[in-house]
């Protein structure tokens, strides 16, 4: 049976600073107004899209939260080792 990577996940979901983490939501802010305002400007949906997802990957190589990349990381070894078997229930 899977069980759950991390029994804290709610209470303790970040390895951020409270400075690192407003830094970060006044980051996503500025990615939002950012997008906003290339819609205004006629931008396509595409161009949106294509902006947010690299101003984000940005920010995560800027900014990056330690403890979400264990998380991830541990996700995808369990789905990994759980797959590696005969079931390939994924």
């Amino acid at each position: 049976m899977l069980e759950a990577p991390n029994s804290k996940f709610g209470v303790q979901n970040s390895g951020m600073t409270d400075d690192d983490k407003l830094q970060r939501a006044v980051a996503l802010r500025a990615i939002a107004e950012k997008t906003k305002d290339l819609e205004a400007k006629g931008a396509t949906p595409l161009e949106q899209q294509t902006f947010v997802q690299g101003a984000r990957r940005e920010l995560a190589h800027q900014k990056p939260d330690v403890r979400k990349h264990e998380l991830a990381s541990d996700a995808a070894r369990r789905f990994k080792d759980y797959n590696s078997g005969e079931t390939h229930i994924f």
